[in-house]
C-alpha cells in the first residue's frame, strides 16, 4: 500500500520559535525511558505535540512518530502507517507491510498478532509517539468494524514489547486495556494538562521570543493566571497585543528573539477573550453534538460539577453520562476530590453562550442558587440569585444565614456576602472564583439593605473591630428604620462603645432608652449591654442586677431555646462580674456554664473570651498549667475565627502568666505584640492594657531604657478608663521612680494612693507590690517598726508568688529588705 501522507510519520516542526522548557522535558524524558506506556492527555491547544516534538529533538532516543487522523480508524490503514513509522526499529515490519496489501478483513486478526510479535522481537529500545490518538475514540464519525483490533494490538505491545515505549498524545485518556493496572504497577505514567501549564517565567520568555515584548513579573503572572497557563490562549493574547501595539514587533530579527536595546519597553497584555472564544467555538464546541453543547452551557452556572448537582440543576437523571463524555473528551475540565470543574476561561465562554438566551439563563441561575442554598454555600447562592436578578431571594437567604454564620464565627464570610449584596454588575456578570468581576466599561448598582440586615452588618463589623463601618451601618439603620430599629441600634451602639473602652458614652447612650418600652428580645439585649457597661465601670452590684434580669427574661424567648448563644453571653458576663466582686466560686460556675453553651451552639469564636476568663481564674488560684491551656486554646480559636480584638486580650493574659512564672522577657514581647495589634484595630481598652503591662514588665526586668520608652507610650493615654490599668500604671511608675537616684516622696505617695484605691482590680502580684510600696513609704518616713504591719501584708500576699518574681522587687527596695531581714524570713531568704 502506497503511503499517501508521508508527513504523518514526520516529527512536526513548529511554525514559530519555541522556548526551552527543561523541567517539563526532563519529566517526559525520565518517564518515557523508564515506563512502558506514557499518556499525555490534555484538551486542544495545551502544547502536547510541541512538547513531544521538543523531546524528540533533544533526547537522542530512537523514535517513531505517527500522527493519526479519522481515516486511521481503518485497522488496515492504521497497520500500514504504524509499521512504516517503526520500520527502522522493528526488523520484520517491512515483510508484514508487503503482505498487508493482500490481506482480507478476515485475515487482519492474524496480521495484528504478527505485528505484536514483531514489536516484541525488537532488538533495541525505541519510542513510538502516537499523536492525536483521540481520533480513534471519536464518536463523531461512524467507527469502522474491526477498529477494536487496533486497541487490542496496542495493549499487547504495551504488555509484551519490552523494548518499545508507547507515547500517546491525546485529548482524552486512551481507552487502553490494562492501562490503569500498569499505572498502579508503575509501568505507565499519565500526564494531564497541569504538567503542560506555562509558568510566569515561561510566559515572559514566550513574550520576548514570539512577540518581542518584555512583560513584568506582575503582568506575566496576571496573564498566566487568567489563562490557567494555557499556552494557546497566551499565544493568542500576545499576538493580538503585538498587533494592537502593546509591545513592539521583533522586525527582522531572524531568531525571533527580543533585541537587548534601550528602546525595548515593558508591555501589559490582557487576555484576548475574543481570540480565545473564537478558538473555543471552532476547535472545541463545533465538533460536539448539540445535546452535549447544551449540557455544557447549562452546567456552566455551577462552579463544581457532580452528577447529583447537575441532575438537580437540570431536572434530569442523565448527567453522569454527560459528565463521563466530558471527561473522556478532555473538554477543559479538571478533577478535584471527585468533583469536576471547567477551566475558568472555558466556563466564562460557556456562560457567554448561555447569556444569549436570557430567560433560560435566569432560570438556571435561580436553580443553581436554590441548590447552593440547600448546601449552605451562601456566597455562591447569593452570586447566582443576584446574577438572575432575584434580589429578594438574595436578601431572604442572607437574613436566614446571618444568625447561623455568626454563631459559627464565620464573620469573614458574612462580610463578603454583605459586600456582594451592595455592589452588583448591571450587565449581569456573575461571580468568578468567589469575587464579582466588573469588566471595563460596566457599571454597578447598589442594592439597599433592609434595616434588620443593616443592624446585622453592624454586628459583623463590630465582631471584626471595623468600627467606622459598624457606625455607618448603624446610622443607616437608624435613618431608614422604625422606632424599634432605632432602639436596637442604640443598644448596639452602646455595646460597641464598651468594646472600644468608651464606658461613659456607653452609659449615656443607654440612658436614652426606656427598657420598659421595648419588646422582650430588645429588653434582653438592653440588660446584657447594661450589665457589661456596669462591670467595666466598676459598678458590680448594678451589673449583677442587670444580668440577672436578662437571665430571667431569656427562657421565655424562643430564639434563646434554639440558640444557646444568648444564655452563654449572660453567663459569661455574670462570671466576669462575680470574679470582679471576689466570688470565685460563683464566677467559675457561671463561666463553665457559658463555655458549655458556646460549645452547644457551635459558636466557637465567642468561646475564646470565656476561656480567657476561666484561664484568669485558674491563674489567680495558682493553677498555672490549667490557665495556660485555657489561654492557648482561646488564642487558637480567636486566630481561626478572625476575632482579633479577643486575640489582644488573650495575648495580654498569656503575658500576665509569663510574668507570674518569671519569664519577663517573654511577657514584654507578648504585651508588645498585643499593643501593636490593638493599635491597628483601634481598641482603646486593649491599647491601655497592653501598654501598662509592657511598662510593668520592663520595670520588673530592670530594663530602664525600655521601661522609659513604654512610660512615654503610656503617658499618651490621658485618662485610662479601666481601673486595673490605672492601678498597674501607678505601680509601674512608682517602681521606675524608685530606681532613680532621688525619688520624690510626694509623687510616690500619690501613686501609692492611686494603686490602693484600685487594689481590688489588681492581680495577686500587683496587690503584693502595692503593700510593699506602702511599707516603703512608711519605712522612709518612720522606720522599720512603723512599716512592719504593711510588710506583713506584703509577705502574706507574696507567699503564693514565685521567688524569681519577688527577687525583682528587691533592687528598688533594698534598704527596706535589709531592715526587714532580722525580723522576716522572706527578706533574709531573697537578699
Amino acid at each position: 500500500m502506497a503511503l499517501r501522507f508521508q508527513q504523518k510519520l514526520i516529527v512536526p516542526s513548529a511554525a514559530r520559535p519555541l522556548i526551552a522548557r527543561p523541567q517539563l522535558l526532563a519529566q517526559l524524558d525520565h518517564a518515557i525511558r523508564s515506563k512502558r506506556v506514557i499518556a499525555l492527555s490534555a484538551p486542544a491547544g495545551w502544547g502536547k505535540t510541541t512538547a513531544l516534538a521538543q523531546w524528540v529533538e533533544q533526547s537522542g532516543m530512537p523514535t517513531g512518530w505517527y500522527t493519526l487522523d479519522s481515516a486511521d480508524r481503518d485497522p488496515q490503514l492504521f497497520l500500514d502507517y504504524l509499521l512504516h513509522s517503526v520500520a527502522d526499529y522493528v526488523p520484520a515490519a517491512g515483510e508484514i507491510v508487503a503482505r498487508l496489501a493482500d490481506t482480507t478483513p478476515q485475515g487482519l486478526a492474524d496480521v495484528t498478532q504478527q505485528v505484536a510479535l514483531a514489536f516484541a522481537d525488537a532488538p533495541k529500545h525505541f519510542a513510538l509517539v502516537l499523536d492525536d490518538f483521540h481520533v480513534l475514540d471519536d464518536d463523531q464519525a461512524q467507527p469502522i468494524p474491526g477498529a477494536s483490533l487496533v486497541l487490542a494490538l496496542l495493549a499487547s505491545i504495551a504488555e509484551y514489547a519490552t523494548k518499545c515505549h508507547l507515547v500517546f498524545a491525546s485529548r482524552t485518556l486512551p481507552a487502553l486495556h490494562g492501562l490503569v493496572r500498569m499505572v498502579a504497577q508503575q509501568r505507565a505514567a499519565v500526564f494531564d494538562y497541569s504538567a503542560l501549564q506555562f509558568s510566569r517565567a515561561e510566559t515572559q520568555r514566550l513574550a520576548g521570543m514570539t512577540a518581542g515584548m518584555t512583560l513584568s513579573d506582575e503582568a506575566a503572572e496576571q496573564l498566566t493566571a487568567s489563562l490557567g497557563g494555557w499556552v494557546t490562549g497566551i499565544v493568542l493574547s500576545l499576538d493580538q497585543s503585538s498587533v494592537d501595539g502593546a509591545g513592539w514587533q521583533s522586525g527582522g530579527n531572524p531568531a525571533g528573539e527580543r533585541p537587548a536595546t534601550a528602546t525595548q519597553r515593558e508591555a501589559f497584555v490582557e487576555t484576548d477573550t475574543g481570540q480565545v472564544y473564537a478558538y473555543f467555538a471552532e476547535q472545541i464546541l463545533a465538533p460536539l453534538p448539540p445535546d452535549l453543547q447544551r449540557f455544557l452551557e447549562d452546567t456552566s452556572v455551577l462552579e463544581d460539577l457532580s452528577p447529583r448537582r447537575c441532575d438537580l440543576l437540570r431536572g434530569s437523571d442523565d448527567s453522569a453520562e454527560y459528565l463521563d463524555d466530558v471527561r473522556r473528551r478532555g473538554l477543559f475540565v479538571s478533577s478535584r476530590a471527585g468533583w469536576l470543574s471547567y477551566h475558568s476561561l472555558f466556563r466564562d465562554y460557556l456562560r457567554s453562550r448561555l447569556a444569549r438566551d436570557s430567560q433560560r439563563r435566569r432560570m438556571l441561575l435561580r436553580a443553581a442558587g436554590d441548590l447552593y442554598a440547600t448546601e449552605e454555600e451562601v456566597e455562591r447562592a447569593l452570586d447566582c440569585y443576584l446574577a438572575a436578578g432575584a434580589d429578594q431571594h438574595a436578601i431572604d437567604l442572607l437574613r436566614a444565614a446571618v444568625p447561623r454564620l455568626r454563631q459559627r464565627s464565620r464573620q469573614t464570610t458574612l462580610l463578603a456576602c454583605f459586600e456582594r449584596l451592595q455592589r452588583l454588575d448591571t450587565a449581569g456578570e456573575w461571580a468568578r472564583g468567589g469575587e464579582t468581576a466588573l469588566l471595563p466599561g460596566r457599571t454597578s448598582r447598589l442594592l439597599p439593605l433592609p434595616p434588620d440586615l443593616l443592624l446585622a452588618e453592624a454586628r459583623v463589623y463590630s465582631d471584626l473591630a471595623l468600627w467606622e463601618r459598624a457606625y455607618l451601618a448603624l446610622q443607616l439603620a437608624e435613618t431608614v428604620g422604625d422606632a424599634l430599629v432605632r432602639a436596637e441600634a442604640r443598644i448596639l451602639h452602646a455595646d460597641i462603645l464598651v468594646l472600644q473602652g468608651e464606658y461613659a458614652r456607653a452609659q449615656a447612650t443607654l440612658e436614652e432608652i426606656d427598657p420598659e418600652q421595648l419588646i422582650e428580645r430588645l429588653r434582653l439585649a438592653y440588660h446584657v449591654t447594661a450589665g457589661r457597661t456596669y462591670i467595666v465601670s466598676g459598678e458590680i452590684a448594678a451589673a449583677v442586677n442587670e444580668l440577672e434580669r436578662a437571665h430571667t427574661l431569656a427562657p421565655a424567648l424562643s430564639d434563646v431555646a434554639e440558640d444557646p448563644s444568648s444564655l452563654a453571653d449572660i453567663y459569661d458576663n455574670l462570671g466576669w462580674a462575680y470574679a470582679t466582686q471576689g466570688d470565685r466560686q460563683a464566677a467559675i460556675r457561671y463561666l463553665k456554664r457559658a463555655d458549655a453553651c458556646w460549645q452547644a451552639s457551635g459558636n466557637h469564636g465567642r468561646r475564646a473570651l470565656t476561656l480567657n476568663n476561666l484561664g484568669m481564674m485558674a491563674m489567680e488560684e495558682g493553677r498555672f498549667a490549667e490557665a495556660r491551656a485555657a489561654f492557648d486554646d482561646g488564642l487558637a480559636i480567636a486566630r481561626q475565627t478572625g476575632r482579633r480584638r479577643d486575640e489582644t486580650a488573650l495575648r495580654c493574659s498569656l503575658a500576665e502568666l509569663d510574668m507570674l512564672e518569671g519569664d519577663l522577657e517573654q511577657a514584654v514581647a507578648r504585651y508588645t505584640e498585643a499593643h501593636a495589634l490593638a493599635v491597628r484595630l483601634d481598641v482603646a481598652s486593649s491599647i491601655e492594657a497592653a501598654a501598662a503591662g509592657a511598662l510593668w514588665g520592663a520595670v520588673l526586668a530592670g530594663d530602664l531604657a525600655l521601661a522609659q520608652a513604654w512610660h512615654d507610650v503610656a503617658a499618651a493615654i490621658v485618662a485610662p478608663a479601666q481601673p486595673e490599668v490605672r492601678g498597674r500604671l501607678a505601680l509601674a511608675r512608682a517602681m521606675l521612680a524608685l530606681l532613680q537616684p532621688r525619688p520624690d516622696p510626694g509623687y510616690l505617695g500619690g501613686l501609692a494612693a492611686e494603686a490602693t484605691a484600685r487594689e481590688a482590680y489588681l492581680s495577686e502580684s500587683e496587690r503584693a507590690y502595692a503593700a510593699l510600696l506602702r511599707a516603703e513609704l512608711v519605712f522612709a518616713r518612720a522606720g522599720w517598726h512603723r512599716a512592719a504591719a504593711e510588710w506583713d501584708t506584703f509577705a502574706a500576699r507574696a507567699a503564693s508568688l514565685p521567688e524569681s518574681l519577688i527577687l525583682r522587687f528587691v533592687a528598688p527596695h533594698r534598704k527596706l529588705f535589709e531592715a526587714a531581714a532580722p525580723h522576716a524570713p522572706l527578706a533574709s531568704r531573697v537578699l
